[in-house]
C-alpha cells in the first residue's frame, strides 16, 4: 500500500496515471473511494481525456460527495460547464448526494448568469456562510449586472479577505461605476 502512495505522489505525466491505474486494478483497489478520487484528482491536474476521467467516475457504483466534487471539478476545468450542471442535477436526484461547501462554488461559476439562482438555495442550506460560496454568489452578481446585490452581500460579511474586496471592485468597475470602485479600492 505504500508503494501505491509513493507512485501516486510521483505521478506527472498521462502514462505514469495509467500506470497508477493499472496497478490499483491489480490491488483490487480501483473502486475505493480514496483512490478514485485521488484519480480523478489526477485526471483535473494532467488534463487526461475526458473519456477516460468519465470511465473512472462510472467504475464507482455509488460516488460519494468526495468522486462527485472530482469529476465536477475537472469538468469545470476543462470547460465543460454544461457537464457540470448535468452532473449536479444527477448527484442531486439519482444518487442522492448532498451537495457541501466545496461543489457549490464549482456549480456557480460553471452556470454564469444562472448561478444567482443558488443564493437562495445555499443560504437555506446554511452555506452561505461558508466564505468561498459567499464570494463566488457575489462574484456572480457584480459579472453579471446586479451590483446592488453583490454590495449587499459583501456588506452583511463579517471579515472580507482580498477576493471580496476584488469581486466587489471588479463588478463596479465592469458596470462602469468607476467611482465607486475607486471608493471602495480607497476604503480598503
Amino acid at each position: 500500500m505504500s508503494n501505491l502512495v509513493t507512485i501516486a505522489s510521483k505521478t506527472v505525466t498521462i502514462a505514469q496515471l495509467n500506470q497508477l491505474h493499472a496497478h490499483l486494478i491489480q490491488n483490487s483497489l480501483h473502486r475505493h473511494g480514496f483512490w478514485l478520487e485521488l484519480l480523478l484528482d489526477h485526471c483535473t491536474r494532467l488534463r487526461a481525456p475526458p473519456l477516460y476521467a468519465r470511465l473512472l467516475f462510472h467504475s464507482s457504483s455509488s460516488p460519494n460527495i468526495y468522486i462527485f466534487t472530482s469529476i465536477l471539478r475537472y469538468y469545470s476545468q476543462t470547460g465543460d460547464h454544461g457537464e457540470v450542471l448535468c452532473l449536479f442535477r444527477q448527484m442531486n436526484n439519482s444518487c442522492n448526494v448532498k451537495p457541501d461547501a466545496y461543489v457549490y462554488p464549482i456549480v456557480i461559476k460553471s452556470a454564469g448568469k444562472a448561478g444567482i439562482i443558488f443564493h437562495a438555495h445555499v443560504r437555506k442550506l446554511g452555506h452561505f456562510q461558508d466564505p468561498y460560496v459567499r464570494n463566488v454568489i457575489m462574484d456572480a452578481y457584480g459579472k453579471y449586472g446586479c451590483t446592488e446585490i453583490a454590495r449587499k452581500v459583501f456588506d452583511e460579511m463579517s471579515s472580507r479577505k482580498v477576493a471580496d474586496w476584488n469581486s466587489m471592485i471588479s463588478g463596479y468597475w465592469k458596470w462602469g461605476n468607476e467611482e465607486e470602485a475607486c471608493r471602495l479600492f480607497n476604503s480598503q
